[in-house]
């Protein structure tokens, strides 16, 4: 696979996490950190560097039934990789692929189709908490200042549809609600830390309070770890 850029309509290695979404009966597999770890870091779990770093081999060894799910499934090689941007014409259509990240993780891309209707994946979700899969000491490519940064330029494509990684299509309001929410926990958290607040202390306090300005939102469990990831990497505000 090569080291950056993402593919159009086939499955990378590093994003096999569809996989798992796409799975029957939703909810019954619970992959849990390693599962995640498996999908976007396998050479962490797999053998380090130069090792065989075939994800399907490390989520089969998670538990008999995911094994019984991967069975038979054949990864294909990319139709596109590209660097940075490609547009492709649908006949009528116009589709731009565009490498946004680091943001949710070092290789986030969007699609935006004639330059109103947005696909942004795990960038946004709908009623629920942004995902942050900040697992340190090996799962750390999530930058929230990045992401910060994405949105607001997201924002300023101004598109008239946004579809989300999760949660309902609705339109660009959604990437101002989730940009308002990471600028909170930002400076709540890094106000924390200079206030001399632990990590732990930290994640708490941001968790009870973002839980109490978003009582509508879904999985807050995503909100200590956004928290603890601008403890550790973000600059004093």
């Amino acid at each position: 696979m090569p080291a950056r850029g993402e593919t159009f309509g086939t499955l990378p290695l590093r994003r096999l996490h569809g996989v798992a979404q796409a799975m029957p009966q939703p909810g019954r597999h619970d992959l849990g950190q390693g599962g995640y770890e498996c999908v976007t870091r396998p050479e962490v779990v797999v053998g380090g560097a130069g090792a065989d770093t075939d994800p399907r081999r490390c989520l089969k060894g998670l538990s008999p039934a995911v094994a019984a799910e991967l069975e038979g499934v054949e990864l294909v090689d990319p139709d596109l990789v590209y660097e940075g941007g490609a547009e492709i014409d649908l006949g009528g259509r116009t589709v731009l692929l565009r490498e946004v990240g680091p943001a949710h993780t070092r290789s986030d891309q969007i699609v935006l189709v004639d330059g109103r209707v947005l696909f942004a994946g795990d960038l946004l979700e709908t009623r629920i908490f942004p995902i942050a899969p900040y697992f340190p000491p090996h799962d750390t490519d999530v930058d929230g200042e990045g992401s910060i940064g994405v949105l607001d330029r997201l924002a300023a494509l101004a598109p008239r549809t946004v579809v989300p990684g999760h949660g309902e299509v609705t339109d660009a309001s959604l990437i101002h609600d989730v940009r308002d929410y990471l600028v909170y926990v930002r400076d709540e958290a890094l106000r924390l830390r200079e206030r001399g607040a632990t990590a732990d202390e930290t994640a708490a306090t941001v968790d009870e309070n973002a839980r109490a300005r978003r009582p509508s939102w879904e999985r807050p469990e995503w909100t200590g770890l956004t928290a603890r990831a601008f403890y550790d990497t973000g600059a004093p505000v």
